[in-house]
C-alpha cells in the first residue's frame, strides 16, 4: 500500500430498492463490512452489474450517487460479502478501455481530478486495499486498435502493481452477437493479457473459458447468462468467488 492513507466513513449498506411495481418494495440484504479498508470494481457494465443493476457512477443518466447501494447479483456486493470490507462499484456500461483510462487518476487512484464526463473530481478518499478490473470487450465491438486496448490495460496494472495494490483482471467475454472474426479479436486479447499481465500484485481470471458455452464455441453458457454477453446474478456470484480467490493468491486479506 502507498504510504499516505485517510480512513473512509462507513457507509451504511443496509437500505431498501423498490422495484417493479409502485407499492412492492423489496429489502436489499446489508452486508457487514469494515469500514476502515475497501476496494474497487472499475469497467465496463459487467464490472457495474448489467443488464438488471447499476453502480454509483451510473444509477441513471451521466450522474454521481454515492449513496446508491451495491445489491445482490453484483461483483461489488458480492465481494463485499466474500471479503467482509467494502466495495465501490465503478462500473459504468458501454465504456471502452479508453474511458476507463480518463477516469483512472479519480475512480482509481483517488485523486482529484475531472475527466470531463460530468461525474465531478472526487469519488474516493483514499486509495483502495484491492481493484477488480472488466474491461475491453467494447474496444473489440468499436474495432479499436488491440495495441491501444493492450496499452491502456497495461498502464492500469502498472500504476497498481508500483503502488504494491492487488489487482484482478478478468479476461474479455464470449458475446452471442460477435461475428467469427470479433471473436478471433477477444480469444486474442484474452491470450495477451494471460501471457502479459500477471505478476507479484496481478493477476488475470479467465471470465472467458468459464463463460463460453461447450457446445457453441464463442457463445456465452446460457446457463451462466442473463443475455448475449452479460452474466445472470448467480454468475455474477460465481465470478465474484473467482476474483476473490485471485486476490487471495496476491495476499489480499
Amino acid at each position: 500500500m502507498a504510504p499516505h492513507k485517510f480512513s473512509v466513513p462507513v457507509i451504511i449498506l443496509a437500505t431498501f430498492l423498490c422495484v417493479i411495481g409502485a407499492f412492492r418494495v423489496v429489502p436489499v440484504q446489508a452486508v457487514q463490512v469494515d469500514g476502515s479498508r475497501f476496494g474497487v470494481v472499475i469497467g465496463d457494465s459487467i464490472a457495474e452489474g448489467h443488464p438488471a443493476l447499476h453502480g454509483v457512477l451510473h444509477p441513471g443518466p451521466a450522474t454521481y450517487d454515492p449513496n446508491y447501494p451495491n445489491q445482490p447479483g453484483q461483483l461489488s456486493y458480492e465481494l463485499a460479502d466474500l471479503s467482509g470490507i467494502r466495495w465501490y462499484n465503478h462500473g459504468i456500461g458501454s465504456q471502452t478501455t479508453e474511458h476507463v483510462r480518463g477516469r483512472w487518476l479519480r475512480d482509481v487512484l483517488a485523486l482529484e481530478h475531472d475527466p470531463g464526463d460530468g461525474r465531478g473530481s472526487r469519488t474516493l478518499t483514499s486509495l483502495p486495499d484491492m481493484v477488480v478490473v472488466s474491461v475491453g470487450v467494447n474496444d473489440v465491438s468499436l474495432q479499436i486498435p488491440a495495441l491501444t486496448t493492450q496499452t491502456n490495460i497495461t498502464y492500469m496494472a502498472d500504476t497498481l502493481s508500483a503502488l504494491g495494490i492487488p489487482v484482478v483482471f478478468f479476461t474479455l467475454p464470449p458475446s452471442d452477437r460477435f461475428s467469427p472474426e470479433q471473436i478471433q479479436a477477444v480469444r486474442d486479447m484474452n491470450a495477451w493479457m494471460s501471457s502479459n499481465l500477471p505478476g507479484p500484485n496481478v493477476a488475470v481470471v479467465d471470465l472467458y473459458s468459464w463463460f463460453e458455452d461447450p457446445a457453441n464455441p464463442g457463445k456465452v453458457n446460457s446457463q451462466l447468462a442473463a443475455d448475449y454477453i452479460h452474466p445472470s446474478k448467480e454468475g455474477y456470484r460465481q465470478l465474484a468467488q473467482m476474483a476473490w480467490d485471485a486476490l487471495q493468491s496476491l495476499g489480499a486479506k
